[in-house]
């Protein structure tokens, strides 16, 4: 099977013609990641029309490279540039190719994964054509409904960030949570990592905020590519629990999309914590399957034990 490296300029052209992509499959996605993190961005096009994005780091003191299709707790795999391209055996050939490797399919992808992938998850997500921006809430649990009302009526503001502050600010929300969190937390992200997210264009990113009294309560980090917008990160103060903001927001988000005419807003994975999947679960979302696909050296799992 041919394959070849390719440059930045014709990964980000190639994108033009795909609609299985997403912004998790974007250059300025993975040059977050090489940025922030001690690894380096990699696409390959594999024959004509199927391309492979990924970020490799060293394990094991270099002994190793990792190849990662789907960092921070997202999904990517292959994209492919026609319709209906068997992807089946480009799986196989990378699968072949690199002895340290992981995959996390796109829900959003209707070409065929992996067939003995080695576990799976979903994401949640809404197909805002389907629903009514006067009815968002018809098809939510009464418990959501109260929480909404009550946020409603403590008059919260939302909008989305104009300043630097405005990301000092919402880092120091998410250093709060993860104090809450305490050992559960399945991340710890330094501020650097946020203030590359702010440099990317506006266009490919916002962070919503919800606040009282100019005091920021929660705020979330929503990017977009291909008419799919992908909810990636959220983090509230404690008062903002008490006010449910946090609902409040996401009520607000979905608002807003439906009025721009935004076809796909993804919830995204939720990490296995139990509170953030019952939280999207009550909103009554689409749920898509994501598979992935790990093969590791046998000396990785020996340190790994």
């Amino acid at each position: 099977m041919k394959f070849s490296k390719i440059s930045i300029d014709e990964w980000q052209e190639s994108l033009s013609f795909s609609e299985n992509a997403t912004f998790f499959h974007h250059p300025l996605w993975y040059q977050l990641w090489s940025k922030n993190f001690d690894g380096v961005v990699n696409i390959i096009k594999i024959e004509n029309n199927i391309y492979f994005p990924y970020f490799k780091r060293n394990r094991i003191n270099g002994i190793y490279k990792e190849h990662i299709s789907g960092p921070g707790g997202t999904y990517g795999g292959i994209y492919t540039t026609k319709q209906n391209i068997k992807t089946d055996s480009s799986y196989q050939f990378l699968l072949n190719k690199f002895k340290f490797i992981t995959i996390v399919e796109n829900p959003f992808d209707k070409n065929e994964f992996v067939r003995n992938f080695s576990k799976k998850t979903y994401t949640n997500y809404f197909n805002l054509k389907n629903i009514d921006q006067f009815k968002i809430t018809s098809n939510w649990s009464n418990n959501h409904k109260r929480k909404l009302n009550k946020a409603l009526k403590a008059k919260l503001n939302f909008r989305t960030s104009k300043t630097e502050k405005d990301w000092e600010n919402y880092f120091q929300l998410y250093k709060d949570s993860m104090s809450r969190w305490g050992n559960r937390s399945s991340s710890n992200y330094e501020f650097g990592l946020f203030k590359s997210i702010k440099n990317i264009p506006t266009e490919y990113r916002t962070l919503y905020l919800i606040e009282e009294k100019n005091k920021m309560l929660s705020g979330a980090i929503v990017f977009n590519f291909n008419n799919k917008h992908h909810y990636w990160h959220g983090a509230s103060s404690q008062n903002g629990l008490l006010l449910n903001s946090s609902l409040f927001l996401q009520y607000k988000i979905i608002e807003k999309l439906i009025k721009l005419h935004v076809y796909i807003y993804d919830l995204g994975p939720s990490g296995g914590h139990w509170g953030t999947e019952e939280f999207k679960r009550r909103m009554k979302p689409q749920t898509r399957t994501m598979k992935i696909v790990s093969k590791k050296p046998a000396i990785f799992k020996l340190f790994n034990k």
